[in-house]
């Protein structure tokens, strides 16, 4: 047996040394890093939004949906409240709330509730969402009702008839999202409730007269299996601006934010 050298012993030690200072220095690294994670602010949310959008059916002014985008934590809520007329020129008048929760990140569906008033007739309509599955329910005349669905996989968005506000929030949920075409899916509450899975396609940059100015918008198509479309165009920090369904001849626009006036130069 070879018989250790005092070289031998003060080499292994040096190694040994050597690994403690590595190790010490990977830890003082990792410390720092965790140190720095728990200082970190989390990501801010957009500010809080407002606004109003006018509706057009036969280039006629039918009503107007207010909303309010409420941001707090990591969750959005949207409310908003709808009049008009059922058709150009008629006296029945429609009122339609809505109150939405979603994730603030990417709008992924957390909450759901509407109101809908047509005369004494009032129908709400909720979505309880779970991880795996979502309860929808209606109530009218005194009479409800629910239905358990099977949750799919990804984000699921919700439609419902005579709130708008709902197509703004899948435009925010796409803004700063690079693609071509990609699909969504979308649950449709109706006289029959369904899952459909929809096409987005971006249409590319284009110029919309707004508020008296040329602004640059992004143009998106929405598709379903159905062929239906739907034309929208986002402001450059997501947010819908125009609404069409030629099918309908609808047309929504959002109204612009009063023009400033100029400072007087006396």
């Amino acid at each position: 047996m070879k018989k250790r050298t005092r070289d031998d012993a003060e080499g292994s030690g040096n190694v040994r040394l050597s690994r403690m200072n590595s190790l010490l220095r990977l830890s003082t690294a990792l410390a720092v890093l965790a140190l720095a994670t728990l200082g970190a602010a989390p990501p801010k949310n957009p500010p809080n939004d407002s606004g109003t959008f006018k509706i057009y059916q036969q280039n006629q002014a039918v009503g107007t949906e207010s909303f309010d985008f409420i941001y707090s934590g990591d969750s959005v809520t949207v409310y908003s409240g709808t009049i008009r007329l059922t058709k150009p020129g008629g006296s029945d008048t429609v009122y339609k709330e809505v109150e939405l929760m979603a994730d603030a990140l990417d709008f992924n569906l957390r909450e759901y509730q509407s109101k809908l008033k047509v005369g004494p007739d009032l129908m709400i309509r909720g979505i309880n969402l779970r991880t795996d599955a979502f309860t929808v329910y209606r109530e009218a005349r005194g009479l409800g009702s629910g239905e358990t669905y099977e949750r799919p996989l990804g984000r699921l968005f919700v439609l419902d008839a005579e709130s708008y506000v709902l197509f703004d929030v899948i435009c925010r949920n796409l803004h700063g999202r690079s693609f071509k075409q990609r699909p969504l899916t979308i649950f449709l509450l109706g006289a029959k409730d369904t899952t459909i899975d929809v096409t987005v396609t971006d249409i590319g940059p284009d110029t919309l007269n707004w508020g008296g100015r040329p602004v640059t918008t992004r143009r998106l198509l929405i598709e379903d299996p159905f062929k239906n479309q739907a034309r929208l165009w986002v402001s450059p920090i997501g947010r819908m601006l125009r609404f069409e369904q030629p099918s309908f001849a609808l047309r929504i626009e959002r109204v612009p934010p009063p023009v400033k006036p100029k400072p007087s130069s006396g």
